[in-house]
């Protein structure tokens, strides 16, 4: 944790050394941990005229909801790309990543697919969603179709490199479902 809370302080630092106006919308983004807070500044660039700003119904939420921009029909057992009309700059070093919102996956079986977000892409945001059920499923412009989760973009200090063993932990091999047998 006290790694992670370094890294933090470094990206906050570099990003106070940058005096560049932003001619963009602008998102504060505050990064807390149990001893202090962090803000960043996340740029939106409107992309399409129906675009509307990433959201958080609380701000307790890890990540905000992006809208479809489009009508986008989504066939049975299929995907789609679903614009989102927005294009975004993440603070220095940290990146995106796209999940199903609870209540779209549940109610509507709607997944999200390939969801992640480079720090130095610049382009439109894309939600590819998937249609697990029977039915088409019609997407309408304003339609929260996912959430944007913010992830630090870590750097290896070395290079990797292969290794005859792994150290040993209480989790060894066991994965897919071991720990609820």
């Amino acid at each position: 944790m006290e790694s992670i809370i370094q890294y933090i302080e470094q990206l906050r630092q570099q990003l106070n050394h940058m005096d560049s106006e932003v001619t963009m919308k602008e998102r504060i983004v505050e990064i807390k941990t149990e001893e202090r807070s962090i803000q960043l500044t996340m740029t939106v660039k409107k992309l399409h005229p129906d675009a509307q700003l990433p959201i958080k119904a609380h701000d307790s939420d890890l990540g905000w909801d992006l809208c479809a921009v489009e009508d986008t029909t989504v066939p049975s057992w299929n995907r789609r790309l679903v614009r989102t009309g927005i294009a975004v700059q993440f603070p220095k070093n940290v990146g995106g990543i796209l999940k199903d919102r609870s209540g779209v996956a549940s109610k509507q079986g709607l997944f999200v697919k390939a969801g992640v977000i480079d720090p130095n892409y610049r382009g439109e945001i894309y939600v590819l969603l998937w249609n697990s059920t029977r039915e088409s499923i019609v997407i309408s412009p304003g339609a929260r179709i996912c959430q944007l989760i913010l992830m630090p973009s870590f750097r290896l200090t070395e290079e990797i490199g292969w290794v005859d063993e792994l150290d040993d932990t209480d989790r060894g091999e066991g994965g897919f479902g071991s720990s609820e047998s």
